[in-house]
């Protein structure tokens, strides 16, 4: 795969406090807890999952649809299968309270929206795909399903086809084995796309801050994904245990890349309802966007009525108002109010008391 840097280049990231260049949304992945638990050596489907909540959140609100919804399986420590919850929401919305600014900051939240144990497993039985079909393997080892980035990429294709269609020509991928060559994916960074990696022979300890050379533990694959680098280094979401942060920032040598893929939303932005609340006054539901646009919170809008030769009350449909000085402009023969149009000539004669009812938003 080769990088039309001249067309997909738009600077989407910048350097952190510790020199580490990451995309602009990496708040999103560092707080990111909502995303399905690894139950079946799937990690796969857990990246691939929280990748579409990722592109849902951010671009575009298709990705998942809101009215899919489908059983998951739970299970204890000791894999054993525990409940089976039927009807489940696939995605996680999340509940902002008392938000009051006119633009949201989704970074103000310390929880973010993604993907449930029910989206994994409509992946799983609907749509996997495994390294050289060994569906079985899971019965064998422990390594569950193993998934190259081309088996993501068809397992997402599969699952756009399904349930976004209209969105699979505005879905650009890449993906690339990259034999040591990670320059590929440090552009995708650069243009502010996270990327899922298939890293293999990687070094775990107890204390997840770092996967280098160094450490003793080995496993054999596992899929995550990046979303900052600095030189040899890359900080990855690990897509583990969905109760804390500890696994959301973790700096992983890249050496132990063996592939990656990668997608890209080339459409028009559609606004998402992913943090939500209510109106205070219509009590209607509320949609803060990502993009920091609020979505069907109440306008007031006002009308106005004179109160005295001083002040008019302005008021709203909903029970909001409020009193203030009349806005007086002067023309040849009159003084009048901009808001409620009460009126007196300028030039002799008695004050004109006629009021005037007037909608105008303020």
């Amino acid at each position: 795969m080769v990088l039309d840097m001249a067309s997909d280049v738009n600077e989407q990231s910048f350097v952190d406090a510790n020199g580490y260049k990451v995309i602009n949304n990496s708040y999103y992945f560092q707080h990111l807890n909502n995303f399905p638990i690894n139950y079946k050596g799937t990690c796969g489907l857990v990246a691939l999952s929280i990748l579409l909540g990722y592109y849902d959140t951010f671009y575009d609100d298709s990705y998942i649809p809101q009215s899919l919804q489908y059983s998951e399986e739970i299970y204890d420590n000791n894999d054993n299968l525990i409940a089976i919850n039927q009807n489940v929401d696939v995605f996680n919305r999340v509940y902002v309270e008392n938000y009051t600014n006119s633009k949201f900051d989704y970074t103000s939240q310390s929880e973010m929206p993604g993907t449930t144990q029910a989206f994994h497993d409509y992946l799983f039985d609907k749509f996997l795909v495994t390294l050289f079909g060994l569906n079985w393997i899971y019965d064998l080892v422990d390594n569950g399903y193993p998934m190259t980035a081309s088996n993501i990429e068809e397992v997402l294709y599969a699952y756009l086809t399904d349930n976004a269609y209209n969105l699979k020509g505005y879905t650009k991928h890449y993906d690339k084995s990259l034999l040591n060559d990670v320059n590929a994916i440090k552009k995708l960074i650069d243009m502010g796309i996270p990327v899922l990696l298939t890293i293999i022979n990687y070094d775990y300890t107890v204390k997840p801050t770092n996967l280098n050379s160094s450490n003793s533990i080995l496993a054999n694959a596992h899929n995550v994904i990046a979303y900052g680098y600095k030189d040899d280094t890359f900080i990855v979401h690990m897509g583990w245990n969905s109760q804390n942060d500890e696994y959301n920032k973790v700096y992983l040598n890249e050496s132990y890349i063996y592939d990656f893929m990668a997608i890209n939303f080339i459409g028009e932005h559609e606004h998402s309802m992913n943090f939500y609340g209510y109106d205070d006054y219509t009590q209607e539901e509320v949609g803060y966007c990502s993009c920091g646009v609020i979505l069907n919170k109440h306008q007031h809008s006002f009308s106005y009525i004179k109160i005295d030769s001083q002040t008019h009350k302005a008021y709203c449909s909903c029970g909001q108002y409020y009193i203030e000085a009349h806005k007086f402009k002067i023309d040849k023969f009159n003084k009048f109010c901009t808001k409620c149009l009460y009126s007196r000539k300028t030039i002799g004669g008695d004050i004109d008391e006629t009021i005037y009812n007037c909608k105008r938003k303020q």
